[in-house]
């Protein structure tokens, strides 16, 4: 019988590579109140390897909307200027596989002033 250490998984990190950085994997779920700033981590398993990663305000909304077993796409699309004016923000776009071959259908997250609505 055979041992395997029961965890988190590896942290990964979605920006290491840069903008246009694509992870996929299946969607496992998510843990609340991780350490002292009550941070999200999300589980993914990505190549039959269980996966972790930091959530952020932009990923944990899109992340919200995906249920656990579902086969997803992360795509790191870079920084942007936040509303304050503060730290730039990481925006990604999170797809979920529709059974369907083809594009990758990107509906725009902005609103009309071209502002996050958040």
């Amino acid at each position: 019988m055979g041992w395997s250490k029961v965890g988190s998984g590896e942290i990964m990190d979605l920006k290491k590579d840069g903008k246009g950085t694509e992870t996929v994997g299946t969607y496992l779920g998510r843990q609340e109140n991780i350490g002292k700033f009550g941070t999200v981590l999300h589980h993914i398993e990505v190549d039959g390897k269980r996966k972790s990663v930091w959530g952020s305000a932009v990923l944990n909304n899109q992340l919200d909307q995906v249920a656990p077993e579902t086969k997803i796409k992360i795509v790191y699309l870079g920084q942007q200027a936040s509303q304050n004016g503060k730290n730039p923000m990481n925006m990604f776009d999170v797809f979920e596989d529709d059974g369907k071959e083809g594009e990758d259908v990107v509906e725009d997250s902005k609103t009309e002033e071209g502002k996050i609505p958040f």
